[in-house]
């Protein structure tokens, strides 16, 4: 069996129920939503969602918000 990497999950990052992560890392405060598969590094403070997960919203530290990518 091959794999392309190792699974890292970040601290205080929520995964949705049915979440699928492959050779990939979730950074820290990330929010995956459910029945996402994700396939490629998600970067700190994000949101993402789908099949394969893309990044939606990420945090912004200058504004406090979560702004739309």
């Amino acid at each position: 069996m091959i794999f392309k990497n190792n699974v890292v999950v970040g601290e205080s990052t929520w995964l949705g129920e049915n979440v699928c992560v492959i050779g990939a890392s979730v950074g820290k405060h990330s929010i995956v939503g459910a029945n996402s598969v994700v396939t490629s590094d998600i970067p700190d403070y994000s949101i993402a969602v789908g099949a394969p997960a893309k990044v939606i919203k990420q945090y912004n530290h200058q504004t406090n918000q979560r702004e739309r990518i």
